[in-house]
């Protein structure tokens, strides 16, 4: 059992960095938040909103590229004519 684990960290180390590249390249998000303030009665006196994010890369593409080369060269010789 102590092997598999051991084999196990010693993957994730080596592959991390790829992987966080890949992630990166190809995550995009955006974040929105709102506060009110509102007086005893409830009513609005004064909402602020603030956006921020993260896009990909602009070589973004290259993340499909490097998974489409990590498939089967089989798939690749299928679309030659």
């Amino acid at each position: 059992m102590d092997y598999v684990l051991q084999q196990v960290v010693a993957r994730a180390v080596s592959q991390e960095d790829k992987n966080d590249s890949l992630f990166d390249m190809n995550y995009q998000y955006t974040r929105t938040r709102t506060w009110e303030y509102r007086n005893s009665a409830g009513e609005l006196k004064v909402a602020k909103k603030t956006q921020c994010g993260k896009q990909g890369t602009a070589h973004g593409h290259l993340g499909r590229q490097l998974r489409r080369s990590e498939q089967a060269p089989s798939t690749a010789a299928s679309h030659e004519g």
